[in-house]
């Protein structure tokens, strides 16, 4: 599957949203391999 971004319009707004995304997620990215690291040890 292909997502096809034409015009600037519709690439400020995917950028935007996903920017939004990433501010309000629980865990930043920084914090991912410690969660990983963790959710691997709780099913082991």
């Amino acid at each position: 599957m292909y997502l096809v971004l034409n015009n600037r319009r519709h690439v400020m707004t995917f950028v935007k949203h996903f920017d939004d995304l990433i501010r309000v997620a629980v865990v930043q990215p920084p914090g991912m391999p410690r969660l990983l690291h963790r959710l691997r040890s709780e099913i082991t």
